[in-house]
């Protein structure tokens, strides 16, 4: 019945890594008492809180998670990489080395510009 939009932080309970970003959602993921929780909320807002978040498959390969932005915190990326790199029996990406959000979204923006006429979509949002 409610609406949730907070700002919160907490860890990623398998990498022990912090994580940050935001909730925005109406109602609750599934049944949370055979739920594998994907992280551990220690922040709502101004309020310091204990609640788990997301659900996972047995096999950790499928998961999903009410916290938007999970992925702009680099080290919490870098181990998320990196697990997906060991799973496909590829070298892990060095510390340091994992793609800022900024470079991938100037790379996918420079391939997508010249396929689109931008004058008509700056047209279609100041209707």
């Amino acid at each position: 019945k409610e609406k949730i939009t907070a700002q919160v932080s907490g860890v990623h309970l398998e990498s022990r890594l912090p994580v940050t970003g935001y909730e925005i959602h109406m109602g609750r993921m599934g049944d949370e008492r055979a739920s594998q929780p994907v992280f551990q909320l220690t922040k709502r807002g101004p309020l310091v809180t204990d609640v788990s978040d997301g659900m996972k498959s047995s096999s950790g390969s499928i998961w999903g998670t009410y916290l938007h932005g999970v992925f702009d915190g680099e080290g919490f990326r870098h181990w998320w990489l990196n697990r997906l790199r060991r799973r496909r029996g590829l070298a892990e990406l060095p510390a340091g080395q994992t793609p800022s959000l900024d470079g991938v979204y100037d790379r996918l923006a420079a391939a997508v510009r010249p396929h689109l006429n931008l004058q008509v979509i700056d047209d279609i949002l100041r209707r």
